[in-house]
């Protein structure tokens, strides 16, 4: 059967197939919303529900979703092939949990693809209070934001009085790009690329980190963390632009495992920074596995007081490598 336009979007058999695999859209006739900050006319005042009434900014995408809805941005573009951003500040509320921003287009770096920034630069780029966010196919960045104001790009951190419920989030896809504050944690946020507290079932796969002074930081803030996968991701930038890959203070935690990812580019050694490592773990009973990876360095320290990585004994490591073969323990 072939394609028919009708008014909420292309259509097969009556339900939307913009994004084929996804089948959550075939049950959100209404909850469709489509962003284009080029579009002639585009506003927060445009119901968003079609290509040709696409809001401006993906924050009013979210501002008139309802809980599991479908946001599809489109990027912005000039004759010039010129960066162009969208400006933005977005929060995922508590109570709409299920929602998913995709970007359209090809995303391999700073020209092309769906690039976004933040408008409020002394804030986070994305707050997550709800479950089951997906952010995917963006690059995500702090440039414009101000240094080391303890911000992140993606800052999902659940707090003991549960306004913010953060579970269950995917970033997929992604290239996380110019991160501006020290990586950092305490008892009530954590602080890097994507800041982490207590976001448990998380899965952050296939993304570029660039340039970022912590790539992934992790705290309990509300009770131990769990089921947390990272997996094919790339780290990379200038030693000297990094202080930490993945920072992860974990309590009585498991099922976590990093896994198949590229540490590039050399061990982190910003100056100004105080961990200097791929992979920091902290947690003496915390389990997992770390496996599969593969790091940019000629010297084999992979353990527990390692000065590539520290890895607690509770862990399971195996078949990593670095420059002369497997890595310690593995």
């Amino acid at each position: 059967m072939g394609f028919t336009h009708f008014p909420h979007g292309i259509t097969s058999m009556g339900a939307p197939v913009v994004g084929a695999g996804r089948l959550t859209d075939l049950f959100n006739s209404e909850n469709i919303f489509f962003v284009d900050g080029d579009l002639s006319g585009s506003s927060s005042s445009q119901d968003g529900l079609t290509p040709a009434t696409a809001v401006s900014k993906p924050s009013e995408a979210v501002s008139k979703a309802t809980r599991g809805a479908m946001i599809y941005v489109r990027p912005r573009t000039t004759t010039a092939s010129a960066q162009t951003y969208y400006v933005d500040n977005i929060t995922i509320p508590k109570t709409k949990p299920g929602i998913s921003i995709v970007g359209c287009g090809n995303v391999t770096g700073a020209s092309a693809g769906v690039q976004l920034k933040p408008s409020t630069v002394t804030d986070h780029l994305i707050t997550v209070n709800g479950a089951g966010a997906l952010f995917e196919n963006m690059r995500l960045t702090l440039t414009g934001g101000t240094a080391d104001v303890d911000k992140c790009i993606i800052n999902a951190v659940r707090d003991v009085a549960a306004t913010r419920v953060v579970a269950d989030l995917t970033v997929r896809y992604c290239r996380l790009e110019n991160d501006k504050s020290h990586p950092s944690y305490s008892g009530t946020n954590a602080v890097g690329a994507i800041g982490l507290g207590s976001a448990n079932y998380v899965v952050i796969e296939y993304n570029t980190f660039s340039q970022c002074l912590g790539s992934i930081v992790s705290q309990e803030t509300n009770g131990v963390t769990r089921d947390l996968t990272i997996r094919g991701n790339i780290f990379g930038g200038l030693p000297a632009n990094r202080d930490v890959d993945i920072w992860l203070s974990l309590g009585a935690s498991y099922n976590i495992n990093i896994c198949n990812n590229l540490f590039a580019d050399g061990l982190p050694a910003h100056s100004g920074g105080s961990v200097g490592r791929f992979i920091k773990i902290e947690g003496a009973t915390a389990v997992g596995l770390v496996s599969g990876n593969s790091f940019a360095t000629t010297t084999d320290s992979f353990t527990s007081a390692g000065s590539q990585a520290v890895i607690p004994d509770t862990f399971f490591v195996a078949r990593n490598y670095f420059n002369n073969g497997l890595c310690t323990g593995a």
